[in-house]
Parts: C-alpha cells; structure tokens; sequence
C-alpha cells in the first residue's frame, strides 16, 4: 500500500486489516484525499492486497478507531469533512460488506471523537 498517516487496523485472525488514513504531502503539494479502501496484510503469506468492498462505506478521513470481534471489524469515529464523527461502521470480513450501525436514539450517543482507541476484551463485547 502507499505510505499513509491516520489509517486504522486491527487483526482479524491471521491477517492485518487496515481502512483509511491520509496520503501525506508529495512535494511540496498540500495533502491528498483520504484513502478509501481497505487494505490487507497476510501474516502467514507476508502479503498485501487491496479488497473491494460493497454496502455503506464509511466517510474517507483519518484517526479512526477500530477493533475486531469475531468476524466483524467495527470502526468508530474519525475525522473527516473538516469535523470530527461520532458514527459506528462494522465490516463484515467474511463478505467485505460495511453498514453503518445507526443508535437508537442518537441524543444518546458518544461524542464525536478522532485519533481515540477501542479494544476488544473479549469475542463478543467491544
């Protein structure tokens, strides 16, 4: 992949699976857009590929948080748009499908936050 900065990862089994994150600057040039897509590292195999992904991709943007839970990768947060987010996006690693998973009741909801963490303590709680 190309040198980025901001991008998130987590693993998921054996493989590293990273979404995001900005180019730096090239030359003098201010920084590019975001990267949109998803990037995965093979532990076993030493191995990049970039995978194609479907359903409702999160915003581009950098300093996003992710952890993974069993098969799902889920993403919080990030900055982007020129504002920090708040929003909550899982990834489906079998199927590479995201959706957006929406509260309740957004009043409720954390607020937004970039360049934060998130762990996994065990396969079912995030």
């Amino acid at each position: 992949p190309e040198p980025r900065r901001g991008a998130c990862s987590a693993m998921v089994k054996d493989e590293l699976v990273m979404y995001g994150g900005w180019l730096p600057s090239y030359r003098g040039l201010k920084q590019r857009p975001p990267m949109e897509c998803v990037e995965v590292f093979n532990t076993k195999l030493s191995q990049w590929k970039q995978r194609r992904t479907t359903g409702t991709l999160p915003l581009p943007g950098r300093g996003s948080a992710c952890v993974c839970v069993g098969h799902l990768l889920y993403m919080f947060g990030g900055w982007g748009n020129c504002k920090a987010s708040n929003r909550l996006y899982q990834l489906h690693v079998t199927d590479l499908c995201w959706r957006e998973l929406c509260p309740v009741n957004p009043e409720e909801g954390p607020m937004p936050k970039c360049h934060c963490g998130m762990i996994n303590t065990s396969d079912s709680t995030v």
